[in-house]
């Protein structure tokens, strides 16, 4: 798969060679299909007749997936990429978004809480739900948070979703901005 020896190219030294190792065993770990589905779920809207795998958005998601893990304080934390658009690092649950094309950071948040409403259905109220944005041009503010997004609880009382629905935090890690921190 290209995308892997794009990310094999892009190897940091020491921690993040490591990190970047790590990331690579749990996404081969994965058939070519449920790679190829991973990536397609995480993608917003990708365009047609273009690969989700060959995109600059999927290179720049795995490495920062890699940097997020050396900054991970769990001492040596498992990576699993998930069988949805999210990858887990440690007890640490990122919902990934792909865009290639230019994004208005309005659109990303209107998708990130899209994906974190779903992410977070059935859980309590003031659950966190992380998610990572991959795209290569964002125009627009960048909030990091997201603080309005309503939980789906299939088994609460009617009258308390009417009265008060419950909420979840959402923080958004845009990889360009972590990346460049970084």
């Amino acid at each position: 798969m290209q995308l892997i020896e794009a990310f094999r190219q892009s190897r940091g030294e020491g921690e993040a060679r490591q990190a970047q190792e790590a990331v690579e065993a749990a996404l081969v770990r994965l058939t070519a299909l449920q790679a190829l589905r991973w990536l397609r779920q995480s993608a917003i809207r990708p365009a047609l007749g273009e690969s989700v795998a060959r995109g600059q958005a999927a290179l720049m998601a795995l490495i920062a997936v890699a940097s997020l893990l050396v900054e991970a304080d769990d001492g040596e934390p498992i990576i699993a990429f998930c069988r949805s658009s999210s990858v887990t690092i440690g007890n640490r649950r990122l919902e990934v978004l792909l865009h290639e094309q230019p994004a208005r950071s309005a659109d990303i948040e209107r998708e990130a809480a899209s994906r974190a409403e779903r992410a977070a259905t059935g859980s309590p109220a003031g659950t966190v739900i992380t998610v990572l944005c991959a795209a290569p041009v964002v125009v627009g503010p960048r909030r990091a948070q997201l603080n309005d997004v309503e939980i789906l609880d299939p088994d609460a009382p009617l009258g308390d979703l009417v009265d008060s629905p419950p909420h979840a935090e959402v923080t958004l890690i845009y990889a360009s901005d972590h990346l460049e921190a970084a």
